[in-house]
């Protein structure tokens, strides 16, 4: 009888461990890379190496510290806690050459000419990591005050009926729009196109409305074995607007994991 015993409890044990093995991770020695066509490659679990391009006072600027603290939050509450992707560094970008992340702020002026690029919302230089001719770091670019931008009242803690009502603090309005446009662009960072892209999505994304047509290339989340997903942050027409204060949804934390789980 206690021979029985003793056997159930090291069969027991020994589920129990492969259990324990987190999901996406193996046996073996590599780490999990996000690696690019051009072969260049963040190394998920070692850390990704990311800076701020302004720092308090510049620009005559005294709140970019909170919102470099609210893109931070947002990058390691999601993809950092749900999904595992490990970033470092986190300082100025001067005291980081090596940094393959940059996040910048920038303003529109009274003038929408003035703006800072073409692409006047909140974007990224290019998806994953970087290749030739696109430099040796990827830059999220974001809006400080979203002047003249479509989203200016809400992101400003305004509220607009007949006329234009402060509802919320401004900056504690600027930094919930950073944290939500911070998820949205690191999925970029991190390989992921829009979702609207999906074979399977619905006609009405294919609209101007949303600024992109319902066709593209390489959106690493076509992977997944769940499918399309309405609620993703990467959705531009889904449920809620980028799943807007939802953060990482369910098939977005598990699209992710399937894909890094077959990288080399």
């Amino acid at each position: 009888m206690r021979f029985i015993q003793a056997l159930l409890l090291i069969v027991a044990t020994a589920l129990l461990s492969c259990k324990s093995l987190p999901s996406g991770s193996s046996n073996g020695s590599s780490e999990l890379k996000l690696i690019s066509k051009a072969g260049r490659s963040y190394s998920i679990k070692s850390g990704i190496k990311i800076c701020f391009m302004q720092k308090s006072g510049d620009n005559g600027w005294t709140d970019i510290d909170a919102l470099n603290e609210a893109f931070k939050s947002a990058i390691e509450s999601e993809w950092g806690a749900k999904v595992g992707v490990v970033t470092t560094g986190w300082q100025p970008c001067s005291a980081m050459p090596d940094a393959m992340v940059k996040v910048n702020f920038f303003d529109c002026g009274d003038n929408i000419n003035d703006c800072a690029d073409s692409n006047r919302s909140p974007h990224t230089a290019f998806i994953g990591p970087p290749g030739p001719g696109e430099g040796t770091a990827n830059i999220i670019n974001l809006r400080r005050t979203y002047q003249n931008h479509y989203r200016f009242d809400e992101c400003n803690g305004r509220k607009k009926i007949i006329i234009s009502i402060q509802v919320r603090p401004e900056l504690e309005a600027r930094k919930r729009c950073t944290r939500n446009y911070a998820i949205h662009e690191f999925g970029h960072i991190l390989g992921f196109d829009h979702e609207q892209y999906h074979p399977d999505g619905p006609e009405k994304c294919n609209d101007d409305t949303y600024h992109f047509a319902k066709a593209g290339s390489g959106a690493a989340v076509w992977a997944c074995s769940e499918g399309y997903d309405d609620t993703s942050v990467m959705n531009y027409c889904g449920k809620v607007f980028l799943n807007w204060d939802g953060g990482l949804s369910e098939r977005d934390v598990k699209c992710a994991k399937e894909f890094f789980a077959d990288k080399p």
